[in-house]
């Protein structure tokens, strides 16, 4: 849009049953995510708050079980940022925060050319994005590097559009921000889209890839580390779309090495594979995916050999749009891996309900 304002209400509501196993409360969670943004000539503004407030249990590798889950990148480490609730023991998996998410300052040199700085999540990947649309499940975020939001940041973005050109979408994009204890981290991405045709129907093939590097973050409790370490990630997703039919893969990994207060090595590598299959006619949207997770851990790493563990999850999904902005769904959720086999049924509400104000032009 020109010069004005725009707004946006959205928010994800989970509710599954029964308690995985090892838990005695069902998983539960609302997260509301509202955002502005204004827009003056060249100039832009966004701000976005987050909130979350839910009974979150982790699988048997510690993954969220839903994506209404609390986000480990809000925290109360950097000032005027959030509240964040203190669990009352490593039993205790009730979760609850409400923060400043976004608020950054851009400039647009070109339509496609923009250059944002300030606070925002700026490792949030285009492989994500495709996996993660219309998802309830967190799975595929496992070997996704965050660090705890500051206030530094800033991303160079590149991204051209072009709606009936055969190559529709080429974006670039490099970031790098600081984080709370100590932390910092640069993110490297571009992703290609590629119609069959000129055809605005015709079919499309998407493929996106990223690189990222981080300086561990200090833990927020418990004694500090004598060396942080460093961690890296790499990722890549293919995404085919063909009238009402999407499929997507993805593959990303993530290596993680630091040295607790004794000095001993530790090491948490990580991988995970996902597919995905989606139909959407109408306003119905019948979607399922799977997923292997598979991590070693070390706690010292020089006496002994890394452990290695694995999951595999699927979420399978009925969503009907009752009303534009408006979502509910119905689905299964499973996880089967270490010794554990949990099933789920589970109920979700999902809200994005936009507007913009534009201003008046003087004369």
């Amino acid at each position: 849009m020109g010069d004005g304002f725009e707004y946006r209400l959205s928010s994800q509501s989970i509710g599954a049953y029964p308690p995985p196993e090892g838990s005695t409360a069902f998983p539960w969670g609302f997260r509301p995510t509202p955002s502005a943004r204004l827009n003056i000539g060249n100039f832009f503004a966004d701000f976005r708050l987050e909130g979350f407030a839910g009974y979150d249990p982790t699988t048997p590798l510690g993954g969220h079980y839903f994506d209404a889950s609390p986000s480990s990148t809000i925290s109360d480490r950097s000032p005027a940022s959030a509240w964040v609730y203190t669990p009352s023991s490593d039993k205790d998996n009730l979760r609850g925060y409400f923060g400043i998410r976004q608020f950054t300052l851009g400039y647009h040199f070109t339509p496609d050319l923009q250059l944002r700085i300030g606070r925002t999540r700026y490792d949030q990947t285009e492989s994500d994005r495709l996996m993660m649309a219309n998802a309830y499940t967190w799975q595929t975020q496992f070997a996704d590097l965050v660090i705890p939001l500051h206030w530094l940041g800033a991303e160079l973005r590149y991204d051209r559009v072009r709606p009936s050109d055969t190559l529709r979408q080429l974006l670039f994009s490099a970031a790098a921000w600081n984080g709370a204890g100590d932390s910092w981290m640069g993110m490297g991405q571009g992703l290609a889209s590629f119609a069959f045709s000129d055809a605005s129907d015709a079919p499309r093939l998407t493929a996106t890839a990223y690189a990222a590097f981080r300086h561990n973050a200090q833990p927020a409790t418990g004694p500090a580390l004598s060396d942080p370490g460093n961690s890296h990630g790499e990722g890549l997703a293919l995404q085919f779309d063909y009238g009402i039919f999407t499929s997507a893969l993805a593959f990303s990994h993530s290596g993680n090495t630091s040295h607790d207060a004794g000095g001993l090595q530790l090491l948490d590598n990580r991988d995970i594979a996902s597919l995905m299959l989606d139909f959407h006619p109408g306003n119905w949207r019948f979607r399922g995916v799977a997923s292997f997770l598979n991590q070693a851990k070390a706690s010292d790493l020089v006496a002994a050999p890394a452990h290695g563990l694995s999951e595999f999850d699927t979420e399978l999904t009925v969503n009907y749009r009752i009303v534009e902005g408006l979502v509910a769904s119905l689905g299964y959720r499973g996880v089967y891996g270490e010794g554990q086999s949990n099933h789920m049924g589970f109920l979700g509400l999902t809200t994005s309900f936009q507007g913009s104000i534009p201003f008046s032009s003087s004369r």
